[in-house]
C-alpha cells in the first residue's frame, strides 16, 4: 500500500532534516504514487508515499497525528480487520475522525499500548513516534509480507521500507562492510534470512517483531508478539471451509478494483472460484517457447530452474468456467542488460531466486496492460498445507533420520547436490548465525516430538525461511516496483492459526483444499500436483545479459570467490547454481559496490 521512512537525528547532525528525508522518501515513490507526506518534530522525520486502496486520499494522509497526544504514525500495508478493531475501540470510548486503518492502528496503540499488534490481522510495517515517551516503535506483520529495514547507531536511527534507499542514506555518512555470515547465507540459500542483511549495520525487523528505541538513553527492546505454535486438534472440514471463506473475503477487502493471479493450480483456482464475478480480471503467464503442460509426459516435480512449462490450459479452463476477464501473458527473457539491472534494482536486496525473473516480467506486463492497484494470489497454501513435499523435499530421509539441518540443506540444494558455499573464499564452516536462526525457527516443532508430523515440520520450516524471505519479500518488492500491492488470500491470521491445528495426516496431498473445491473446480484442476510455476528457463543461458554475467564471473571474479569458481562452467550444469553465483556477482558490481567500504 505504501512506503514509510523514519529518521531520528539524535544529535542534530543533519542541518535540514526535512529536505534530507524527502530526498530519500522520493526513492520509494513507486511504492506509493498517489500521495506523499512528511513532517518533522523534535528532530524526528516521518514520511510516507501512499498507494490508495482503502479510504479517500486526504483522510488517509500520513504521517497521521493523534488528536490527544504527541504521537505520530506512518504505516505500510493493509489491516484486514480494521473495522472490527475500530468498533471495539469505539465501545471502549475511543473516537475517530477518519475511516482508515491507519487511524485504527494509532488508536489501538494509544489504548492498548505496546500490545496493540496482537489485535491486528493483516500485512504491515509500522513506525510510530511517541513524543511523550521519547520512543520510536517499529513493528512488522506475522508473515513478513511487508519489508522494514533499520539502521541504528549513537547519533542516528533510520527505518525504511526500501533497502536501497536506506543504503543510499547511510552511505552518505559512511561506507558499509559486507556481513560475512550474511554473505555465506546468501550463497547457500539464495537470500539472507533473519534480521541480517548483506551489509553490517543494516537490519530487518523480523516477522512478528516489535522493536522499541528509547531516543534519550539509546536502549533498544525487542519482542516477538506472535509465534507459530502447533496445537493439533481434531480436524473438521466444515471449520476449515469457514476459515477459508473468511480469509479470502477479508483479503479481498478494497475500495478499488482488484485482479487475481490465476496459474491454473489448485490454490489460485480456488481463490478465483470464491471471488468470481463477471468483471474479475485474472492473469496467467509463461515464458516464450514454454512446453504445454498437457503434452509433457513426465514432469520433474523437484526442479525449479530446469523447466519451462505453460499451464495456460488449466488457467483458461478455470477462467472460462467462472467467466473472468482473463489475460495470458507471454514473457520474453531475452532483454537488454539495462533491464537486467532494473530487475535486480526492483528486488533491492540481493536475492538469487530462480523464479523472480518471471514474477518481475509478469508484474511489468500487468501494469502496462491494465490500471490495477491490487492483486490476489494463492501464495502460502503450499507452505501451510504441505504442497512443497514434492518440490523441495522429495528426497527426504525418513522422519526418524531427518533434522532441521537436513531440511535446510535440502531446501538450499533442491536442484543440485552441490553445496554452493565451496565457491566462497571465506565460507563459514559453521555459520553460527544461520544455525542459531534455524534453531529458533524450529523450536516449536522440536518440542512436539511427534515423528508422524512430517508436513507440519516442513510448514514450520517454511514459515521461517521460504515464505518470508523468498516468496513474500520477492513478490512484494517486484509488484510494488510497478505500484501494485499483492496479497495472499491464504495468509490471514485466523486461517493460519487453524492450519497450525491440522495434523500432517489430515493435510496429506492438500486434502482440505481439494475437498473445499469439490463442486466448484474441475476434477483435473482439483487433482493437480504442485509444479514450479514460472521457473527460470534454461534458455536464458543464450541471452546476451546472462552471457555477460557468466563471462564476468569467469574472467573477472570478485575476491569473495574461491579458486573453485574457475571450474564452475565445466563441472556444473545446473542452472540454479550458475545463476545464483552469476547473479550475486552482478548485484555487487552493478548495485552494491557503491555502498561498500573496501574491495570485494
Amino acid at each position: 500500500m505504501c512506503s514509510l521512512l523514519l529518521i531520528a537525528d539524535k544529535r542534530e547532525s543533519i542541518p535540514d532534516l526535512a529536505a534530507y528525508g524527502k530526498r530519500f522518501l522520493q526513492m520509494n515513490k513507486k511504492r506509493g504514487p498517489d500521495m506523499s507526506g512528511s513532517e518533522v518534530m523534535n528532530h524526528v522525520f516521518l514520511g510516507s508515499n501512499r498507494l490508495r486502496i482503502i479510504g479517500e486520499n486526504e483522510e488517509g494522509k500520513m504521517p497521521m497525528k493523534s488528536t490527544e497526544r504527541n504521537v505520530y504514525i506512518v504505516f505500510n500495508g493493509e489491516i484486514y480487520n480494521y473495522e472490527e478493531v475500530r468498533q471495539a475501540l469505539i465501545e471502549k470510548g475511543r473516537t475517530f475522525k477518519t475511516n482508515t486503518d491507519t487511524e485504527v492502528i494509532l488508536e489501538a496503540y494509544l489504548h492498548y499500548g505496546e500490545s496493540f499488534t496482537s489485535f491486528l490481522n493483516g500485512i504491515f510495517s509500522i513506525a510510530i513516534y511517541d513524543g511523550e515517551r521519547g520512543i520510536v516503535l517499529l513493528a512488522r506483520d506475522r508473515f513478513g509480507a511487508k519489508p522494514l529495514y533499520y539502521f541504528n547507531d549513537q547519533s542516528l536511527l533510520m527505518a525504511d521500507s526500501g533497502f536501497l534507499s536506506l543504503c543510499e542514506a547511510i552511505s552518505e555518512k559512511h561506507k558499509m562492510k559486507v556481513d560475512a555470515e550474511a554473505l555465506d547465507a546468501l550463497v547457500f540459500l539464495r537470500f539472507v534470512p533473519g534480521d541480517k542483511t548483506i551489509f553490517s549495520g543494516i537490519h530487518k525487523v523480523l516477522p512478528a517483531e516489535q522493536i522499541v528505541f528509547n531516543l534519550a538513553n539509546g536502549e533498544v527492546q525487542k519482542s516477538i508478539y506472535w509465534k507459530a505454535t502447533l496445537e493439533i486438534q481434531k480436524y473438521s472440514q466444515e471449520d476449515f471451509n469457514t476459515h477459508l471463506e473468511k480469509a479470502i473475503n477479508l483479503t479481498a477487502k478494497s475500495d478499488v478494483e482488484f485482479g487475481v493471479l490465476l496459474s491454473g493450480g489448485l490454490d489460485s483456482s480456488l481463490v478465483t472460484a470464491k471471488l468470481a464475478e463477471e468483471k474479475l480480471q485474472s492473469f496467467s503467464a509463461s515464458f516464450k517457447d514454454a512446453v504445454d503442460i498437457t503434452k509433457k509426459s513426465e514432469l520433474d516435480f523437484s526442479s525449479i530452474t530446469n523447466g519451462n512449462l505453460d499451464e495456460s490450459f488449466y488457467s483458461k479452463k478455470v477462467s472460462d468456467l467462472f467467466k473472468t476477464k482473463h489475460s495470458h501473458l507471454a514473457l520474453d527473457y531475452d532483454f537488454s542488460s539495462q533491464k537486467a539491472i532494473e530487475f535486480m534494482t526492483a528486488l533491492e536486496e540481493p536475492m538469487a531466486s530462480p523464479n523472480a525473473l518471471g514474477t518481475f516480467l509478469m508484474a511489468e506486463q500487468i501494469k502496462d496492460s491494465v490500471q490495477l492497484k491490487l492483486l490476489l494470489s494463492g501464495t502460502g497454501a503450499d507452505e501451510l498445507l504441505g504442497g512443497y513435499l514434492d518440490l523441495y523435499f522429495s528426497n527426504r530421509t525418513s522422519m526418524e533420520n531427518a533434522s532441521a539441518e537436513h531440511l535446510l540443506k535440502r531446501f538450499a540444494n533442491f536442484d543440485s547436490p552441490i553445496d554452493t558455499r565451496k565457491y566462497l573464499k571465506n565460507a563459514q564452516g559453521t555459520n553460527s548465525y544461520l544455525q542459531s536462526y534455524l534453531d529458533t525457527v524450529m523450536k516449536p516443532f522440536s518440542s512436539l516430538e511427534k515423528k508422524e508430523e512430517v508436513l507440519n515440520q516442513i510448514m514450520i520450516f517454511e514459515l521461517g525461511f521460504g515464505l518470508p524471505y523468498w516468496e513474500l519479500e520477492q513478490a512484494d518488492k517486484l509488484f510494488m516496483h510497478f505500484s501494485m500491492e499483492l496479497r495472499s488470500s491464504f495468509l490471514e491470521n485466523d486461517f493460519l492459526n487453524y492450519c497450525l491445528s491440522i495434523s500432517s495426516v489430515d493435510k496429506k496431498d492438500k486434502k482440505p483444499l481439494r475437498i473445499a473445491g469439490k463442486g466448484l473446480l474441475p476434477d483435473d484442476v482439483l487433482e493437480r500436483r504442485k509444479i514450479p510455476s514460472l521457473s527460470t528457463p534454461e534458455a536464458i543461458e543464450k541471452t546476451s545479459w546472462f552471457k555477460e554475467w557468466k563471462e564476468d564471473l569467469e574472467k573477472r571474479p570478485l575476491k569473495i570467490w574461491s579458486s573453485a569458481i574457475s571450474e564452475l562452467q565445466s563441472s556444473v550444469k545446473e542452472l540454479d547454481v550458475v545463476y545464483r553465483l552469476a547473479y550475486i556477482q552482478a548485484w555487487f558490481k552493478n548495485i552494491g559496490i557503491r555502498y561498500i567500504d573496501g574491495e570485494l
